[in-house]
């Protein structure tokens, strides 16, 4: 029975990419149902995003580590200041696909506006200056964030919040120091935990529209059924449309490759789904009937067959008619002489 139960997800999970058939089932399996098929499906397909954006994020931090030991500018971070040992204004490309361009520069006579005049072409980016960072986002927005908040938030219990690094190559070791593992856990648990709020949310939002839909098409259609058969219906439809917007996510993640109406694909794809599983229940119940009909009326025609005498009968019957109507005729006569004699 518990293997039974393990592959049953898998199976309704096959079913309901390529089974239309099966949709009458799913119609009637009951809410309860239902709810543990797409509540494993979402818990599956945030575990699936969440290892891949922990990955990417790590790979990221990989390469910025490498970069940061390769480099040749010497730097320090004292008393919430930050002291980069250079003259000009440096400018990272490297990174302009994740974070935009990052800008450095820590002298006193900086001007901010020159600073944000030469990212006006680029969506993001992150400049760093003596006392703060100042991000600029992707809708043109910017903020800023001084290092005093940021290094209070880190350790907000402890009493001195000091964080000093007197060169590069002490925060090298700092970093080459940390356990790596726990952090890997321990963000890939935020993410997964944040993914499951934000996908459960938005997906049973979307199933609720999707089962009034297939609600109203079944009572245009003339088929009673209820919310929770539709309820059924709309869950199953929904299972392509996840496993595709899983494809994307992963490889958004890793390439930034981006459909422009994504969104409006996953919502079509689920309403065909609709559609068409509606349609086949509706031919089904239909092509049933008349199965149905054809039976009642072939077993009409035998009963019929079997009331009617046979043929042999028929024929006995008809010749002894004949020799009874003879013999009347030639009795006729004889009744007739005897009363005139």
């Amino acid at each position: 029975m518990e293997e039974v139960k393990k592959n049953s997800f898998f199976k309704d999970f096959l079913k309901s990419i390529k089974s239309f058939e099966k949709y009458e089932d799913f119609a009637l399996e009951g809410m309860k149902k239902s709810s543990k098929y797409i509540l494993k499906l979402i818990l599956l397909f945030c575990l699936i995003v969440s290892i891949s954006s922990t990955i990417y994020i790590f790979s990221i931090v990989h390469k910025v580590f490498n970069d940061l030991k390769n480099t040749t500018v010497n730097f320090s971070f004292k008393n919430n200041e930050l002291n980069v040992e250079s003259d000009d204004t440096i400018e990272v490309d490297n990174y302009k696909n994740i974070f935009g361009k990052i800008i450095i520069n820590t002298s006193d006579d900086i001007k901010e506006e020159e600073l944000i005049e030469k990212t006006k072409y680029d969506n993001t980016g992150i400049f760093l200056l003596k006392d703060k960072a100042i991000l600029s986002t992707s809708n043109g927005t910017k903020r800023e964030i001084k290092y005093e908040y940021l290094i209070n938030n880190i350790n907000p219990e402890s009493e001195s919040n000091e964080f000093n690094i007197n060169n590069k190559d002490e925060l090298i070791e700092l970093i080459e120091s940390v356990n790596l593992p726990s952090y890997i856990l321990m963000t890939l648990f935020i993410i997964f935990i944040s993914n499951i709020i934000l996908h459960t949310i938005d997906f049973f939002m979307f199933i609720i529209i999707l089962s009034l839909v297939a609600y109203i098409i079944a009572r245009i259609s003339k088929m009673k059924i209820n919310f929770s058969n539709s309820f059924g219906i709309a869950i199953h439809a929904i299972t392509l449309p996840i496993v595709l917007n899983l494809i994307y996510l992963v490889i958004n993640t890793f390439t930034r490759f981006e459909i422009k109406y994504f969104d409006w694909m996953f919502s079509s794809i689920a309403y065909i789904y609709v559609v068409v599983a509606i349609l086949m229940i509706k031919t089904d119940f239909i092509n049933r009937q008349l199965q149905l009909l054809r039976i009642s009326e072939a077993k009409e025609k035998e009963n019929k067959k079997e009331e009617e005498p046979p043929v042999e009968e028929k024929e006995e019957k008809k010749e002894k008619k004949k020799r009874e109507d003879k013999e009347k005729n030639e009795e006729e006569p004889d009744s007739l002489n005897g009363s005139e004699a």
